[in-house]
């Protein structure tokens, strides 16, 4: 009987991209508002969520994942700007925006999707929306105060998010948060432009 593990696509950021979106969530934490925070180590730019995966065919995703980003460029994202889904009255996840390259962010997660949904894995029934999550706003937040909170720590100066490589992530949770470990990698190594 195979086992199983919680898995994920993602984007890894570097640890400058860290840093500076810490900085931005200590922004917003000053204002004393009910949020639950993603841990810095943690934060990623999810592609794709897997759910629970058998290890069996941990190597079926990653040649998938080698198909998705074929002979890709690296892309040149920037994050800016804070918003929320599905809205501010009823706020459920604090997001920092993507800029830059995002049209060919959309399509390497396409090619993902099928990548994927070729190895039997079912294709996301979402359209994709790039952003990256800071933090889950509580069930009773005051929206005021998170828009005013969002307006004036959303001011951050551009955050470089270079994307050479996607990555294969397990997730184990425990009492302290979920842990993340990278599993394998695909590298965008074609020409620019490409």
């Amino acid at each position: 009987m195979s086992q199983t593990l919680r898995a994920f696509v993602a984007v890894d950021l570097p640890r400058a991209a860290v840093e500076a979106l810490a900085a931005v969530q200590g922004a917003v934490d000053r204002h004393g508002l009910s949020i639950r925070w993603v841990r810095p180590e943690n934060l990623h730019l999810t592609l794709k969520f897997l759910g629970d995966l058998p290890t069996d065919v941990v190597d079926a995703v990653a040649r998938a994942m080698d198909r998705a980003v074929g002979d890709a460029a690296p892309l040149h994202l920037t994050v800016g700007g804070l918003g929320v889904f599905p809205g501010i009255k009823r706020p459920r996840v604090l997001w920092a925006g993507l800029h830059g390259d995002t049209r060919r962010l959309g399509a390497l997660h396409g090619h993902l999707n099928r990548a994927l949904a070729d190895a039997g894995f079912a294709p996301d029934a979402k359209p994709f929306r790039a952003h990256l999550t800071l933090g889950r706003p509580r069930d009773r937040i005051d929206a005021r105060g998170l828009a005013d909170a969002m307006l004036q720590a959303g001011t951050y100066a551009p955050i470089g998010l270079p994307v050479e490589a996607i990555a294969l992530f397990k997730s184990r949770l425990t009492p302290a948060g979920p842990v993340y470990t990278r599993l394998r990698s695909a590298v965008l190594a074609g020409p620019a432009g490409a």
